[in-house]
């Protein structure tokens, strides 16, 4: 009643009582008071408002007012927080990201920072680059109760998943089990990562693996068990379309690799132990023995390999090639006579030649290391005895001593020996005489 009092009254009437510049002290005091709660009022009230519009996504208006609120409570912070999430929103990741961590654990911004880190990582995924997608899968996984981050997690994974199927529809088995084996906990991933292993194996001619890796499946995961079937046939006719088209060497390799398959090993091997029957025939030794190797466990392969050496050694011995003959039945060891005759065979041989080109000294080295072989001893012995009884004839009784020395006991030759020291005793007492 008193304020309503002063308002009846003229404002520029000066009061001239003492009573009434009283009463205006006490009104002009009162509006003071009342222009203060007004503000007071006024900023929380913007506050509020603010409030309001982050809850409604008005995210650039509410900032602006938290901005107006001035130092009212927590108007600031909330002022960057909104720029932190309006950046966010506009797709401005590393903006957002740095602001929420500038705002340490205020409101629930750790965990704004994980949202948007994944987020992120989502964005940035590609169907060539699809690595992001997975660590976004993963990233959400860490607050999977906030916002719709089980959701993005599900969707992340589904489009991974959905990529796996459409590259292995298109054969590209490689690509899709990278993907697969990023998901190996999303609906049958590893099981299906395995399926199509099968078909990379395929792709890469290792048919026989495989057939193992269908069969490992067992009989309830999709086709697996026939594919385990199916996929060794499709060898064989891979195989058999590369020998027609004379890529024999393709073909042997699936032909072995197929194993027991069929007539898969006689198919993988036969061409190639025919054909080195042919080179051997030709006296191609290497070409021979590496066509045995190529037909494996084909029949008496293995052993051909060794045969063909051996008759390789032979024929280099028929070309006076000594050494390199009697390195290939060494080799041989205990195949057929080699050790045991066909090296002893060879230095006999090579030991007439030096004789026959005059060089009795080594054709006697080496008649004498296989002494025991044929005739060796004597034909070691006889030149010495020969040349001992044509020297004692000559009387070079010490030339005749030192030949039938060489001839060791070949037939009388220390006979021989004998008789000329008594010769030389006889001639010696006689001429003292």
């Amino acid at each position: 009643m008193i304020i309503q009092a002063c308002f009846d009254q003229p404002l520029y009437e000066v009061p001239k009582m003492p009573r009434m510049k009283k009463l205006t002290a006490i009104v002009l005091a009162v509006l003071f008071c009342f222009c203060l709660a007004s503000c007071r009022e006024s900023n929380e009230a913007k506050y509020q408002r603010a409030g309001k519009l982050m809850a409604e996504g008005r995210y650039e208006e509410a900032v602006r007012v938290y901005e107006e609120a001035g130092d009212y409570e927590d108007a600031a912070r909330m002022a960057a927080y909104g720029k932190a999430v309006m950046a966010a929103e506009a797709g401005d990741y590393p903006t957002a990201l740095s602001a929420f961590s500038s705002l340490g654990d205020y409101k629930d911004s750790p965990t704004m920072v994980t949202y948007y880190t994944a987020r992120q990582y989502e964005s940035q995924a590609t169907e060539t680059n699809w690595s992001p997608r997975a660590i976004a899968a993963d990233t959400y996984d860490r607050i999977a109760f906030f916002r719709d981050s089980a959701e993005r997690a599900e969707q992340c994974r589904r489009t991974l998943y959905e990529e796996a199927a459409h590259l292995a529809e298109t054969e590209q088995y490689g690509l899709s089990i990278e993907r697969l084996k990023a998901i190996p906990l999303y609906e049958d991933s590893t099981l299906l990562r395995q399926y199509y292993e099968a078909f990379r194996l395929e792709q890469e001619d290792r048919f026989s693996e495989a057939c193992a890796a269908f069969l490992a499946l067992g009989e309830e995961y999709r086709d697996a068990v026939d594919q385990a079937e199916a996929v060794l046939k499709r060898g064989y006719d891979k195989a058999d379309a590369y020998e027609r088209a004379g890529n024999q060497e393709a073909a042997r390799l699936i032909f072995e690799d197929l194993g027991g398959y069929g007539d898969a090993a006689e198919r993988a091997g036969k061409p190639y132990y025919d054909l080195g029957v042919s080179l051997r025939n030709e006296k191609r030794w290497v070409d021979a023995v590496n066509a045995f190797l190529a037909a494996g466990s084909y029949g008496d392969a293995e052993d051909q390999v060794k045969e063909t050496r051996y008759q390789q050694a032979i024929d280099r011995r028929g070309q006076q090639n000594w050494d390199g003959a009697i390195e290939i039945f060494t080799e041989l060891g205990d195949y057929k006579d080699s050790v045991t005759v066909q090296i002893d065979e060879t230095i006999y041989q090579k030991a007439d030649a030096l004789e026959k080109d005059g060089d009795p000294e080594a054709a006697y080295e080496l008649f004498m290391s296989i002494d025991r072989y044929r005739d060796a001893y004597a034909r070691a012995c006889k030149p010495y005895y020969d040349l001992g009884v044509t020297l004692r004839e000559a009387g070079a009784w010490d030339a005749a001593v030192s030949a039938f020395e060489h001839a060791g006991k070949y037939e009388d030759a220390k006979e021989q020996i004998r008789e000329i020291k008594d010769q030389q005793a006889a001639a010696e007492e006689a001429a003292t005489n």
